[in-house]
């Protein structure tokens, strides 16, 4: 059974009362009520579950982090401006921008649910072990909290006691202290978090805590500590990569291996906020696409950027022979795409879809195609997303050791990628047998840089690699994709023509017929009889002895690369988002907001 750090099932890891059992316990426990470690847990699940954003304004903004950032930069873009992501791809975001607001809410809402774990466990019986377990736990998310919020709005207000209105008032903190407030918290819960198999599902351990201090370090430079913590996990040994890429996000497999600190979330059980959405938007909805900048980011099956130069791509068959993780990230064009009500595979024919979706690629990460398919819109998913996991740990020390070592670390750099691409279920080429070896700090650079994009696509990571590698004027371009007005075949003739290839169904294959083209345009069938069969049904004998309606006319569909929206890198506002209005309004200490705002 799942275990749900915030749902909580508490009285499964903690109590035998067999009324605990049959309730959901309270998200959150005011200091008045701490009386009891039971009281304490539940106050520390609510630290966890300020993660989801459940609880803030705006329902569309909860259990979205961080995957939604992608679509901000240039792996994808959302058009609609009830999810408030549209205005930061456009860069004409502002103070006013409800997504600076909840990001900005969330965080504060689970660094103040962990000071008050923080402020209070002492005055609680429990033994030493579990209270010093409580605190480090509590550290650990109070360091997460911290470090979203400097890496978005840099300076910001520290706050380490429960606060009331009466504190409202806070200068706001130079990152660099905020940054070694960190640090200073993060030693403290390695120091007694346990590790991965000695703890509940979900629960902060030694190795997460470890991997958040590296990313922090990371994403501000400090590439000795990022160096050191990484070390440390992989000495550990309590993490390995997970032998199958597409699978690592598929709830059968979740808390696997690789995994080392994720959001969990439970199947069916939208009422209680603890589903995950993403197969609804990404499946049922299609409004949530992919850039063409990513799709073309992965190589062919031999380690070549799939381009004019690489003799063995065809730019009218781009999704021949690429690598695996291209496939298990997005649904191409005419590739699977779940099933209906009847159990059968349906395909994705982007014209079908060419209203909401622009770029022809839609998200299979995340995905979860086992769901019934009326459960889609109801956003009932259970899979956990992924916050930490092993490869990103790999691909964090190859970085910085060739921001310290440059080609001096070659030989271990190369090591480095060459793990995460030899996945079992990916095997691409290593970096010796493709880009070759005697290679300068610049082109190993470059090389980890490819990896980290296409292996951490639509996980959240890709906005704060591109401010940390500070190629906003290259990413922050113009949305790309293939134009799905042409991207369907019509097979219209005098004699009805379904083609086969090696018996099998040829998913973009389409009939049209022209009196009721509503009905058949983009149906698929198996042979000629299934579609004769189907006009049987639909229409009446003599219109269905009136085949001279049918003409016959076969065209190739045809991928054209179009951009459908114009955007340019804001230079003034750099990478850093406004401080809140709301925040400004309410704090009196805070007079000015970053540069550009």
């Amino acid at each position: 059974m799942k275990v749900i750090i915030y749902a909580f099932l508490f009285a499964i890891l903690f109590c035998s009362c067999e009324d605990e059992l049959n309730r959901y316990p309270k998200d959150f426990l005011s200091p008045e009520v701490f009386e009891t470690e039971n009281d304490i847990i539940y106050a520390l699940n609510g630290t966890y579950k300020a993660l989801t954003g459940m609880g803030l304004a705006g329902l569309d903004y909860q259990n979205v982090e961080p995957i939604i950032t992608d679509f901000i930069t240039d792996n994808g873009f959302m058009d609609k401006s009830w999810m408030g992501v549209v205005e930061y791809w456009d860069q004409r975001h502002n103070q006013f921008s409800q997504f600076a607001e909840r990001k900005w809410a969330r965080n504060y809402m689970g660094i103040l649910r962990a000071n008050t774990v923080l402020t209070y466990i002492g005055n609680v019986p429990m033994t030493a072990e579990d209270k010093a377990r409580y605190d480090a736990e509590a550290r650990f998310l109070r360091a997460y909290y911290y470090a979203d919020l400097v890496h978005f709005y840099g300076d910001v207000p520290m706050r380490l006691e429960p606060e009331g209105i009466e504190g409202a008032d806070r200068e706001r903190t130079p990152k660099q202290e905020v940054i070694e407030f960190i640090y200073a918290e993060l030693d403290s819960a390695i120091s007694v978090l346990p590790s991965r198999l000695e703890t509940d599902q979900g629960r902060a351990t030694k190795g997460a805590a470890q991997a958040l201090k590296a990313w922090v370090a990371l994403n501000n430079y400090d590439y000795s500590i990022t160096k050191e913590m990484c070390d440390a996990i992989m000495s550990d040994g309590d993490y390995f990569l997970f032998h199958d890429y597409a699978g690592l996000f598929k709830p059968a497999n979740e808390n696997n291996s690789e995994v080392i600190f994720d959001i969990q979330y439970m199947m069916d059980k939208t009422d209680e906020k603890l589903t995950e959405p993403w197969t609804t938007y990404f499946y049922a909805w299609s409004s949530y696409m992919a850039d063409y900048s990513l799709s073309n980011a992965y190589y062919t099956i031999e380690g070549l950027p799939a381009n004019e130069a690489n003799p063995n791509f065809n730019p009218q068959k781009p999704f021949e022979n690429r690598d695996p993780r291209l496939y298990a990230t997005l649904a191409v064009p005419y590739s699977f795409n779940g099933f209906d009500n009847n159990g059968d595979t349906l395909y994705y024919i982007p014209y079908n879809k060419k209203a909401y979706n622009f770029s022809s690629l839609r998200v299979n990460k995340y995905v979860d195609y086992d769901v019934e398919h009326g459960m889609r819109g109801k956003k009932a998913t259970g899979t956990n997303t992924i916050l930490f996991r092993y490869a990103d740990v790999l691909l964090m020390k190859a970085e910085a050791l060739c921001m310290t070592d440059g080609a001096g670390a070659e030989a271990e750099i190369q090591s480095l990628v060459n793990e995460v691409r030899q996945r079992q279920s990916v095997m691409m080429p290593k970096v010796e047998e493709v880009e070759g070896s005697g290679l300068s700090q610049e082109q190993l650079m470059d090389i980890i840089k490819h990896e980290r994009r296409v292996e951490f696509a639509i996980e959240g990571t890709r906005i704060l690699d591109i401010k940390r590698w500070k190629i906003g004027e290259q990413a922050y371009s113009a949305a790309q994709g293939y134009d799905p007005n042409l991207l369907f075949y019509w097979v219209v003739t005098n004699e009805i023509i379904v083609e086969m290839e090696n018996d099998a169904i040829v998913p973009s294959r389409m009939i049209r017929y022209l009196k009721r083209d509503s009905y058949f345009l983009n149906k698929i069938f198996k042979s000629e009889e299934a579609f004769r069969e189907q006009m049987d049904k639909v229409f009446t004998a003599e219109q269905v002895a009136g085949y001279g309606d049918i003409i016959i006319e076969y065209v190739q569909p045809k991928y054209e690369v179009y951009s459908f929206r114009e955007r340019s890198f804001d230079a003034s506002k750099g990478y850093l988002w406004p401080i809140p209005y709301t925040e400004i309004q309410t704090n009196n200490l805070i007079n000015n907001n970053n540069p550009g705002y």
